[in-house]
This record gives structure tokens, sequence and C-alpha cells, in this order.
């Protein structure tokens, strides 16, 4: 190559790497640039999302009931709706467990797991955004500190008292060329893979009925691709085809005509109703946002509907966009001085003017690209990815300008009027070192623009893992586009990645599926595929259930015969349930509810010491199924509202059993109490991820680790020995090659022991599961504190179990009865002498009469 074809080509790189920052995959402008790259060659796109077959008969048929003896302990309303997953955790360490609640808008609650009273301090802790991921606690030095990601793309941070920390991440703006867009050909895209492909008559339907055009009632909830296509659908009257695939319109036939939402349920969204805010262009068809968590709503005009699928509240047309710092120190100045003061729920004035959310400065002197707000709409992860032994802190961004924070006059002087803001969607991953919070890397995934059925949005969660065991951890990510990413530490692709699928809005899970020693990784996607694939990006299995699948899947030994099952809920309300090695079907499944189920399944043990788990799912019909895992029958619980959190199981109350407990979309919290289960740590779920990576059942054929001396107790002395039991009964295949001990071998440990303003670690390296003992230092003073046993298999998933104790709090017992045991002695000794002698003890009384008659016989 000739000097000049080396500069030809340097400056078509430059170029190309001006257009999208990083970018991995190609920009998509139309739906041809999917639909036409690789015409029918994908079979994940080629599939129609539709109702499961016969699901209104399956789920009308009669089912066995088998009790799970639950009772409601207690209720309680937070101060809005909860979208995403709570966390229980003993935030005190004072052996009394609490539920933190990320209500959508405005407030970070807790509640005691006793009895669901609002804890001490300054809970509930204030922000201006909304939420719509779950936060993250973490054990450090300073105590428990609480993470909160914020949809304006900003990271809180707390202590465990509520109050806001001296630190904030802000996540930078993305920087676009103005014109990415401009003279792109429909047919650009070139995945270089056999399997991408679409099918331009996609149908997205349900098992229930279509919702109702404008102005006749409330629109239905789905999920992320539903309801952009309710959205699109009564945009364009319902009649008209797009580009990218044809959708359901008023004048076809439903599908399946099914249940909708109560009068009550739809009636509590109108907390959300914005009555005097409402858009000024309500037949506008060039755009469509999506900006959270999804939910339903009354509101038949076109911009309010758009406006609450943005996770905006009503009266408050200015919260809920974010940006982040400016690349420049001006700005992030600018924004620090501006930045408002915490307050609690107590101090808030009543008025929203408070509690709006505004933009920080935006960047300016360039008129050939624009800052694209940053939003997170899904939980970070956290892990030492690169074994550099510092944590980082990993977030899944996606790109896009709310639509409604600057259709709203307040705001319009913010954005220069020449952009179109429907043009900027886009996705990346963002690493940052959690403790300095700067910078380490960031990739840019997916554009796109927001009038394609394509989007860059990114609703599924990183998950970290290491695939190929090279001491370094991969992070895979599904998008909206469909394209699953897996990511070296270093922000490169791996080889064989992506893999496209339809839209990927639930968090991928990786888990040893057919005993090979190594994770394989398990999405699913809207279009009702599940798939598994192994590190090299080749598949295992997959298979189509049909009907639209909105979160990740859960995994362990639902019926106790020592192998692994994939679970899945569906739209039509369906809990299916796959082998893990093949993706057979397992009978007596699939279970049938009344309506959609949209929250993670959850695995537990509820029923005694039976081997079959038990199947934890909220259904849209306003019912909890609690289905055994061998038998398919079941209880349930009649909540009468429905929910996207998923179920959490744990001991709240210290009492020895197991509790279960429910978030919903109306803002109430339940707490039901076990009678005959007893509490297991292995059978606990009490985060929707356990630890750092783990979306697999801890029991049954599982990995997990117990602390062996985990009651809450005083510790004495210089140390503490810590004694725990590793569990890992996965099954393996023969073929496996390991280097000695178990296929899933070494097992690293770390034991931390934490209390304000200490911090002690322990660590230890064994070959086979098995019962083991470290011993850490402890705190010279009186303090309450945590253990906390971590433990990371040979592909870095990790299982923990942590638990409180108190240090040297029993000194002071034993000081006071030094000090008291002397003179109770004392007095025994000299009751006992005036007792040998015949005499009493003198009284006060009788030595005054003596004293005064004594007196007055001087007188």
């Amino acid at each position: 190559m000739g000097p000049s074809a080396k500069v030809l080509a340097l400056v078509v790189l430059v170029a190309l790497a001006d257009v999208a920052n990083a970018q991995l995959s190609t920009p998509i402008a139309h739906d041809d640039a999917v639909t036409k790259a690789s015409g029918k060659g994908n079979k994940f796109l080629d599939r129609k999302s539709s109702p499961d077959s016969f699901d209104d008969e399956e789920a009308m048929r009669p089912q066995d009931e088998c009790p799970a003896n639950l009772r409601l302990r207690w209720m309680t309303e937070v101060t809005s709706s909860v979208y995403s997953t709570p966390v229980i955790a003993d935030l005190f360490s004072d052996g009394h467990k609490e539920v933190v609640v990320p209500s959508f808008v405005h407030y970070l609650e807790v509640l005691e797991g006793e009895d669901g009273a609002k804890a001490d301090g300054d809970w509930p802790a204030f922000h201006k955004s909304t939420v719509h991921a779950s936060p993250l606690l973490r054990e450090s030095g300073e105590g428990t500190e609480i993470l909160l990601p914020m949809y304006d793309g900003e990271v809180h941070f707390f202590n465990d008292r509520g109050q806001a920390l001296d630190k904030r991440l802000y996540v930078p703006r993305l920087r676009v060329r103005k014109d990415w867009f401009v003279g792109l050909a429909p047919d650009h895209v070139d995945h270089r893979r056999p399997d991408v492909g679409a099918d331009s008559t996609e149908n997205f339907q349900s098992g229930f009925r279509e919702p109702d055009p404008p102005g006749r009632g409330a629109p239905e909830h789905a999920d992320h691709a539903l309801r952009r296509q309710e959205a699109r659908e009564a945009r364009e009257g319902g009649g008209k085809e797009t580009s990218g695939r044809r959708l359901l319109s008023d004048t076809e036939p439903s599908a399946e005509r099914g249940e909708t939402l109560t009068e009550e349920a739809a009636a509590s969204f109108k907390v959300f109703d914005d009555d005097d805010t409402a858009g000024d262009d309500a037949d506008d068809a060039g755009e469509e946002r999506v900006g959270g968590l999804s939910s339903e709503d009354e509101k038949i005009s076109e911009d309010d509907y758009r406006a609450f699928w943005e996770g905006t509240d009503g009266d408050e047309g200015t919260q809920g966009v974010g940006g982040s710092v400016n690349e420049g120190d001006e700005g992030r100045e600018a924004y620090k001085n501006a930045r408002p003061s915490l307050r609690t729920h107590h101090d808030a004035h009543a008025g929203w003017e408070d509690e709006s959310f505004h933009q920080r400065p935006r960047e300016s002197g360039e008129e050939t690209h624009v800052y694209v707000d940053a939003h997170l709409l899904c939980t970070p992860s956290v892990a030492d990815i690169d074994g550099d032994s510092r944590d980082e802190l990993v977030l899944s961004v996606s790109y896009f300008f709310d639509r409604e924070y600057y259709d709203n006059p307040a705001h319009s002087n913010e954005m220069d009027a020449s952009i179109d803001v429907s043009k900027y969607v886009a996705g990346g991953v963002y690493v940052v070192d959690l403790k300095t919070l700067a910078l380490k890397w960031h990739t840019h995934l997916d554009l796109s623009t927001d009038t394609v059925s394509y989007r860059a949005y990114i609703y599924s969660s990183p998950t970290l893992v290491d695939l190929d065991r090279d001491g370094k951890m991969e992070i895979v990510v599904g998008t909206s586009v469909g394209f699953l990413y897996v990511l070296r530490a270093d922000g490169t692709t791996m080889r064989g990645f992506p893999v496209q699928m339809g839209e990927i809005q639930g968090q991928v899970a990786a888990v040893d599926l057919d005993g090979d020693g190594y994770p394989e990784l398990i999405a699913a996607d809207t279009r009702g595929s599940v798939a598994a694939f192994r590190r090299d990006g080749s598949e295992l299995w997959e298979r189509h259930l049909a009907s639209l699948i909105a979160q990740g899947a859960s995994v362990g030994d639902v019926d106790g015969d020592g192998s692994l099952e994939v679970i899945v809920g569906t739209s039509s309300g369906a809990i299916h349930v796959l082998r893990g090695a093949t993706g057979e079907p397992v009978h007596p499944f699939p279970f049938y509810t009344n309506g959609r189920v949209m929250a993670p399944v959850l695995l537990t043990k509820l029923r005694g010491d039976e081997s079959a788990m038990t199947l934890v799912a909220v259904s849209f019909d306003g019912f909890v199924y609690l289905v055994d895992g061998k038998r398919a029958c079941r209880d349930v619980i009649d909540l009468g509202e429905t929910s996207y959190s998923m179920p959490l199981v744990d001991d709240l109350t210290g009492n020895g059993k197991m509790d279960l407990v429910l978030a919903t979309m109306n803002g109430v919290v339940y707490a039901y109490e076990s009678l005959d289960t007893p509490y297991d740590p292995l059978h606990a779920w009490t985060s929707q991820v356990h630890s750092v990576n783990n979306m697999a059942a801890r029991c049954g054929a599982a990995f997990g680790v117990r602390g062996k001396d985990r009651g809450y107790h005083d510790v004495r002395g210089e140390r503490i020995d810590v004694p725990f039991e590793i569990v890992d009964t996965r099954v393996t295949v023969p073929v496996v090659e390991t280097k000695g001990g178990a296929p899933h071998g070494p097992y690293k440990v770390t034991v931390t022991v934490t209390s304000p303003g200490f911090s002690a670690v322990a660590r230890g390296s064994y070959d086979n599961p098995g019962a083991y003992k470290l011993s850490a230092k402890i705190p010279n003073r009186r303090a309450r504190g945590r253990v906390t046993v971590k433990v990371s298999d040979a592909s870095a998933l990790y299982v923990e179990d942590s638990y409180s104790v108190s240090f040297h709090m029993r000194y002071y017992r034993v000081l006071k009865w030094v000090l008291v045991l002397p003179f109770i002695a004392a007095t025994t000794a000299l009751m006992q002498m005036t007792r040998g002698e015949g005499n009493a003890l003198p009284t006060w009384g009788g030595i005054a009469g003596g004293v005064r008659g004594r007196l007055g016989k001087d007188i």
C-alpha cells in the first residue's frame, strides 16, 4: 500500500470514528438497514411475537392446589409506584433486616423488616429525578453505602442514615455528529454474520386485547416493544404500515381477546396524570420516546401517553432528563454550584416547583456535533473486572433527548432549534473506578433514530463474568437493537460476538448449563425466543415461546432432579420451564396465569422441606402464584395489584422462618411470613441479582456459600474466626478438563469485616467445595459491624453470605459486674455477721432518734 493509500485509509477511519464515538455497530437510520442487510437469514428476527397456543383455554383449566402456608405480616404504602426490585439488607448492622425501596418519583425509602415502619434517620432520602433501576448496597470502612442510579444519568450515593454523600457520578453526554443520518443508504448494514436478518412484516401481539384507540380508553401495558407499537398505532390511525414491520390496527381482528386492567388498577395511575402541562404537539407523528420502565396510564392524549412512558410526573414536566458533567471544568463547576442540598421527606415543600430537575449547562462551541443526554434505565454492576484489585462501576447507558423536557417552554431555550431530537438514540457502556469515580473507558454500542423499529436503547443491566478464565471479567449486555454484546475488560469486543436476536430487555444470565465447567449466556427477547450461547458465540440451544419476554431468565433446579432448568414468564401469562442442557420443555409446565407475567420469576423453597422449589410469579391478573416446581400445583395471594419488580425472600423478622416481600405499581410493599418453612441463607433471594452476577437459585443443583456462625452475637479479642461452607452441586460432564479439584474450582474466598471506620479482609483459595475457616482482625472498640463471605469460582461467578455482629459490647457488662460484685459480697458478709450476733443492723430512724434524745438532754 502506497503512502497516498495509507493517508486515504486513515482519513476514512477518522471520519467513521467521528460519526459515533467508537461505535461498535453500524448506525441505523432506516428499518431497511437491518431488514434487508441479511434477508431472511436470522431466525430470531424472522419470528413473530404472538399468543401462546391455546393459552386462554389452558388458563381456564382447573389447577391443583397445594398450600404454601403464608400469612400477611405487614403492608406499607410508600410515596409512589415501585417499578424496580427493592433490596433486603441489615442496613444498620443490628441484627434486624430492612427493605430498601426505590420509589419511582423523588424518594429512596427504607422500611423496617419487622413491622414495615419507616426507618429512623433522614429516610426517605430525596432526589429530583425518577428511578428505573434497583439500588446497589456496598459495605466499606465508612459503613453501608447505597448507590442509586437515576433516570437523568446520575448516580447518587447515600449512607445508611439516608444522608447524601459528598460525591456523585454524572455520566457525560454523548458527542455525535449532527448530520450522521444524512445520506445513509437504507441497506448499509453489514454485520458480517450469517444469522443477521429480519422480517419486515413483524406483528407483535399478546394474549390480551390490543389497546383502545385514541379517545376510547386507557392504553393497556405490555412492555417497551409493545408500548412503542401502540403509540405508533395511535399516531397512524391504526391502519398504516411502517417500513419495519406491520403493526396491529383497530381495523384488524384482535389476536386473542383477553383481560385488561381493572378500573381500580388503571385509576391508580392518576398520580402521574398531567392536566395542566399537556404537550402542544399532540398530533406530531414524527416523534416517539421511550425513556424508562413501562406502566399504564388513563390519559388518552398522545403527548401525555408518551410523557408517562418517559418516566416523568404529570405535574412536573421538567423532571426525569439527565445529563452529566461537562468534559470541561467550567461546566462541571457550574453544575456543582447549582446542585441543591438534600432534603428529607419531612422537609420537602408541598409544591412541585422545588422538586423539578434542571439540566446542567449544555456544551457549546461546536456547530457540527450535538451532545446527547445520558439516561440510566437499568441497574449498574460492580466488580473488579480488570484484576487490578480495585472495583469498577459498570453502567449500561441510553443516550437520547427527553422530548417532554425540551417541549416544556421553560426549557425550550436549552436546545438549538435546528436539532431534531428524534434523530439521536444511542446506547453504550461506561466504566469508572468505584472509589474515585474516574473514567476508565467507555464504548458506544449502537446508534439509531427514534423513528425506526430497532432503537438503540439499553434496558439490560450489564452481566460481569470471566467467560474464558483469563482472570479478567467480560461485560455482557443486550440491547434493544437485538445485539448480544460481550466486551472484554478493556472495552474491545470478544471474538464471536455480537450475536443478534430480537429486542433484548432483560439481563443476560451466565450459568453453566451443559456441565462443561464454563458458563453459557442465556438471553430472551421480545419476540418470544430464549437462547443459550457458548462462550465463543455458538448456539447451545434456542426455543421460541411465541409470547413477548420482557425480563431475563431465572435458573435453578426446579423439580429437584439434580439438573438445572431455565424459567421465563411471558406476556401471555405463561410460566415456561425448559431443560437447561437442551432447552426442551419440562412437564407439566408451562403453567398459565390469567394475566401478563412481566416480572422475573423467583425460585425458592416455601413448602417446608420438600425437594422441589417454589416458583413465585406476579401476574397482571392481580394474583401472586406460588407454583410447585414438580407438580405444578399452586397457591395464590390475592393482591389486586400488578408489579414489575421481582418478589424477594428472606428472614425479615429473625424468627427463623422465610418471609416473602412484594412491591407493587400502586406503591405498596407487602411482607408475608411462612408458617412452616425454616430459614436457610441458600434459599434466600435478597435482590434481583445475587452478589455480583448470580441469577441462579442457590439450592438444589447449585453453587452457594453458607456462614456457619451467622447468628447475631458479640465478638471480643483481636480477631474473629469465620467458619463457612462452600456448596457446589452443579452437574458436570466427564470431558471437563481440570487441574485437580472440582470442574468449577478453584474457589477464591474473601472474608470482609466492616464497621464504621474499620475494614479488614482475609482471603483464601480452595480446590474443592467443603467446610473451611478464615480469621480476620476486628476493631478494638465497641461497634456494630458485618461479616461478609464472598466466593467466586473459576469463571468469576459470585455467591456470598453476610451477617451482622457486635464487637466488645459485652465488655462493659463484665465491667459492671466486676464493680458491683465486690459491693454485693461485702454487704452479704456484713449481714451474715450481724445475724450471727443476734442484733439487727441499725436503721436511720433509730440513729436519728438517739441523736435527738441526746440533744434534748444537753439542752
